[in-house]
Order: C-alpha cells, then sequence, then structure tokens
C-alpha cells in the first residue's frame, strides 16, 4: 500500500528503500577499530613553550579526537601524515560540544571534536599550554589498519564489492532520500539506551571537522566513524546528529529512533529537547559548501521543518537547559532564528563562517520548497494514569488556506523500541479538534498524533505527549504470634517490593519480597506485641513510576 500524503512515515521509508535497493550492508564491512595513545608533555612544552609534539600511531587510523583533563579552554591545533607522506593542513582540536547525554567517566574529560582524514599514520599537535592526561583518541572504519586488515578487505571487496557505493532512491516526493542507519554500518554503533522525544521548533546546522576531498564511497564510513567517537571516547548514548548530509549531497540518518519523530539529539548542548541537528561533513570555516550539499540541505529541512508544521522563516523562543557548553543559564528564554547555526546558541564556532553565511540564503530555500504546511497540537503534555486505566488526548489539526479539517484521519503512535506504533484512531471535528482515548498503555509512554495528509491537505505530526503509568499495589497481612506475612499484587509486575512495618510513625521492621507473576507474599518478624501499619512499596522502572500501596494495620502479639 503507498504511502499517502505529503509526509512518508518511518514504516513506508523502510519498504521503500528495502524493495527499491540492494542494501549496501551486504557488501563489504570490516569490522572498527578503536585505539588511543598518550601524548608526551615534557620539557620545554610542559612550562607552556610553544612547541610541536609528534606521535607516531603504529596502526593506520581514519578519524581522531584529542582528550584531556582540566582546563577546557586550551587552543589545541594538529596535523595528520596521510600514507601518501602528505601531510594535512593544521587544525582546530579545541573542546567541542558537550551535548546533552551525560558522559560515563567518573571524572571531567574534555574532547574534541572528531577529525576525518581518511588513512593516516602520525599525528603532530601544538598547544597553547599544558595539560593533563592528553590522548589522541583514533578510529579506523575502512579495514586499513594493519597489512593484514588491508589484505583482508583487498579480498573481501573483490568479492562482495566496496562498503558504501551502493545508491538508494528517493523513497518517495516530499522527501529526499535517506541513507538508513543500517546502510552506514550502525550495527556497530548501536545505541545505548532507548531514544528519547521532545519537540522540534528549530533546526542547528554544523559542520564536521573533516577533510573536504574525501570519496563517495568513504562517506558512510565518515558517519561510523563519528558515532562511534560519540558513543565510545565521549561516552554519549548514540551519534549526536539527527542528520549528516556528504558534500555529494547524500542524507544519512543519523540518531536512532525515527527521521519523522522528534528524537533528542546531543547536537546543541542546552538546547536539544527542541531542536533536530543537520551535520554537513567537512570544514566549512573558509571553503564554501558544495552546491549539492546545500540543495540536500534545503530539501531535507523543508520536509523535516514542514512535517512538524515549522515554518522556516522567521523567529521563536526556546528555554536553556544550562551547561558547559551554552552562555546562557537553566532556564533563560532564547530568541533564535527557526534554522539558526550551532552557534547561535553554544560557545563554538560551529558551522564555520562559509556555512553560517549561507543560512540567510537557506531559509528562503527553505521555505520556498516547503509551501503551505499545517500544524497539530496534543494536549495534555504530560499526564499521569493509572495502570489498566484508559488514557484521554485531545488536540487541533489547523490546515493552511483555510482547508476544511473536517473528518480528517488522526492516528495516535506510541513510540517503543525504536518504531512508534498506532494504538488508537479518531477524527477531526469541523473546526479541527480532536479527542481519543487510548488503551491501556503498557508502560510509561511516549506518543505524538499523526495526520499523514491526503490530496489538498499536508500532513504533519504534533509534539510527544508523555504519560507517565503509576503501578497499581495491593496488600493483605496476617500475624501469627511477632510473624507477620504479608501478601499481595503488584501490576505492572516488578522485580521485588519492599514491605515496611511501623509503629507508630517509626519504622521498625523492612523486608524485601521477590514479585512473581505480579505476586508476592513472605514474613516479616517483630520484635514486641503491638498495633502496627504495614505499607508495600515498588521502585521506578522503565514499565512505571515508583508506587506504594494502601496502609494496612495489623496486630502483633506473642504466641499464646
Amino acid at each position: 500500500m503507498p504511502c499517502v500524503g505529503r509526509i512518508p512515515l518511518l514504516t513506508c521509508t523502510i519498504l521503500a528503500l528495502s524493495v527499491a535497493a540492494p542494501a549496501t550492508a551486504s557488501a563489504w564491512m570490516p569490522e572498527p577499530l578503536q585505539f588511543a595513545r598518550a601524548v608526551p608533555l615534557g620539557g620545554a612544552h610542559a612550562a607552556g613553550a610553544t612547541r610541536t609534539v609528534d606521535v607516531p600511531t603504529a596502526r593506520r587510523f581514519d578519524m581522531l579526537g584529542v582528550e584531556w583533563r582540566g582546563a577546557r579552554r586550551v587552543d589545541i591545533r594538529l596535523r595528520a601524515r596521510l600514507v601518501s607522506g602528505r601531510w594535512t593542513r593544521w587544525a582546530s582540536a579545541s573542546a567541542g560540544d558537550d551535548g546533552s547525554d551525560r558522559p560515563e567517566h567518573g571524572r571531567r574529560l574534555n574532547f574534541s571534536d572528531p577529525i576525518w582524514v581518511g588513512g593516516a599514520n602520525r599525528v603532530q599537535l601544538r598547544l597553547s599550554h599544558a595539560v593533563a592526561g592528553l590522548r589522541l583518541r583514533l578510529i579506523n572504519t575502512t579495514g586499513s589498519a594493519t597489512a593484514a586488515a588491508r589484505r583482508k578487505t583487498h579480498r573481501e571487496v573483490k568479492k562482495r564489492g566496496a562498503f558504501g557505493t551502493a545508491k538508494l532512491p528517493a523513497p518517495s516526493a516530499g522527501m529526499p532520500p535517506i541513507v538508513p542507519r543500517a546502510d552506514w554500518g550502525a550495527s556497530r554503533c548501536k545505541p545505548r539506551v532507548t531514544p528519547g522525544y521532545g519537540t522540534v521548533k528549530v533546526a542547528y546546522v554544523h559542520h564536521t571537522l573533516s577533510l573536504n576531498g574525501y570519496s563517495r564511497s568513504r562517506a558512510a564510513s565518515v558517519v561510523l566513524g563519528v558515532c562511534l567517537f560519540h558513543r565510545n571516547s565521549r561516552g554519549w548514548n548514540d551519534i549526536g546528529y539527527d542528520f549528516l548530509i556528504d558534500r555529494y549531497g547524500t542524507v544519512f540518518e543519523g540518531r536512532a529512533g525515527g527521521i519523522d519523530a522528534p528524537v533528542i539529539g546531543a547536537q546543541a548542548g542546552g538546547f536539544n529537547s527542541e531542536s533536530t541537528g543537520v551535520s554537513m561533513i567537512g570544514t566549512f570555516t573558509r571553503s564554501a559548501p558544495p552546491r549539492a550539499a546545500m540543495d540536500s540541505l534545503a530539501r531535507l529541512l523543508a520536509w523535516k521543518l514542514g512535517l512538524h508544521g515549522v515554518p522556516a522563516i522567521g523567529r521563536t523562543q526556546v528555554t536553556s537547559s544550562g551547561g558547559p557548553d551554552t552562555r546562557f543559564r537553566a532556564g533563560t528564554r532564547v530568541t533564535v532564528n527557526r534554522i539558526s547555526g550551532h552557534r547561535d546558541v553554544d560557545a563554538t564556532e560551529c558551522p564555520g563562517n562559509a556555512l553560517y553565511r549561507r543560512l540567510p540564503w537557506l531559509r528562503r530555500q527553505v521555505a520556498r520548497l516547503e509551501g503551505p504546511i499545517s500544524q497539530l497540537t496534543v494536549s495534555p503534555i504530560v499526564q499521569g494514569s493509572t495502570y489498566g486505566s484508559m488514557v484521554p488526548l485531545s488536540g487541533r489539526l489547523v490546515l493552511p488556506d483555510g482547508a476544511n479539517p473536517d473528518g480528517a484521519p488522526i492516528e495516535l503512535r506510541r513510540f517503543a523500541k525504536f518504531q512508534d506504533t498506532a494504538v488508537a484512531t479518531t477524527t477531526a471535528g469541523p473546526d479541527g479538534s480532536w479527542s481519543a482515548l487510548l488503551p491501556p498503555l503498557p508502560g510509561t509512554s511516549a506518543v505524538r498524533a499523526v495526520f499523514t495528509g491526503d490530496p489538498g491537505r499536508p500532513g504533519t505530526v504534533s509534539d510527544t505527549s508523555y504519560v507517565g503509568v503509576d503501578p497499581v499495589v495491593s496488600l493483605t497481612a496476617q500475624s501469627s504470634g511477632l510473624t507477620v506475612i504479608a501478601s499481595g499484587t503488584v501490576a505492572p509486575s516488578k522485580r521485588r517490593v519492599t514491605v515496611t512495618a511501623y509503629l507508630g510513625s517509626r519504622s521498625v521492621a523492612k523486608r524485601t519480597l521477590r514479585v512473581r507473576r505480579g505476586s508476592f507474599r513472605g514474613g516479616i518478624r517483630l520484635k514486641k506485641a503491638g498495633s502496627y501499619r504495614l505499607v508495600a512499596r515498588v521502585g521506578a522502572d522503565d514499565r512505571s513510576a515508583s508506587g506504594r500501596s494502601g496502609a494496612i494495620a495489623v496486630q502483633a502479639a506473642p504466641a499464646a
């Protein structure tokens, strides 16, 4: 069944790609290699004098970044010696954006952005002053790290083809071709956790610090390298950007969770939950981005912003959540263009002066391609529900040019396991208002409303509505002398329940019991006779919030 309307849904996208194009995953894809090298800082440089530090790496690498402890503001410049013997230009490797994902390192580390060089074996660095724990993080994604790896890659490419060379057609009108995660090797860079969902009010434009002369077949390897650096070096949950675009105009799906969903990335520290992020692969400080890349960026943003009901022209307010990379304190309301550069909200030069100067043209081009847009709301944005109960949602569909919304089908979709699933349907009334009762949800959920569109009525999606689930905990108790037998049920089922006995307001005994198939039972030994209150509690998990039973009274007395 073909996708309908102006907006193809993710399921249709995946179907079209799988039917129309051979997956590049069937080509030879070498296993990525990641390693590190300590940078020796001694002698004159330790005292702050400028000199060049030379670091041979033995194995070849394609991408590198720098890690250090202590002062964040330090000027680090580096260059790499390519396998041809030529040195790259000096590039800045100062601290990059910290994103929103919390690093898993126990201590505060600073990182540069990852820099793609595409085959090198030596690095030289220059620092404004010495820092502690300076290390190179090195990644090889092309199967060329050692002589043995190069022989294997050559042999496998002859049999199965080179990774990243297959062409992907546009799955439908209105959306540019987008290379799915499976086709740039994301199986080697799986997300740590399921994605979070927010809203899209702004698109932030970035650039990666990469050589601009990479080949078309190497672009997928660049994306994989960025993902590995973000995930494994920086400790993020996944690649930071929602999309990436190479210099040939190829668009790559970035962070997992759905290309048509408001996935929260790590592209603009302090402002991720209200935005989407697109990174242009290359360095555009002095060099202008290629026309093919800019055209694809315009088409992508016209589709993505139009999908979320966001006009390309104009300004909007976003709220800072704070952090080390933004100059705006948490809670500060900031007015930005709906298409902005990364530097507009964070302390960075990204996306480079040459690309940043192209943003006014980009906004006009996106507005021209975007055309009329629909808008769809959902309410409430946050609500709680008792496990097993129906969940009410409502909202409004506004169509462009006074089009009649009466009868427009609205689908309510729940995000789960990296995809969304329809849980209810309804229709809009003559004024565009709609309401629905969702069936009981299996756990804490992110839900959105979707209008797929039809002839003359552009499709759109709502913001995310978060539905918290409160568990239902029952408790009964029987005393046998100074031992109280507690039993009950928990829905949704948990692994453990903690039963606490109170004498007056004081906790005097506690026991954690295992829950099996939603039921628990166990004894609590009390020290003396008296009238007690018992309460059963369960902790929060991905299925529900924490919760407790009502208090029940029990009388304990010594055995006769």
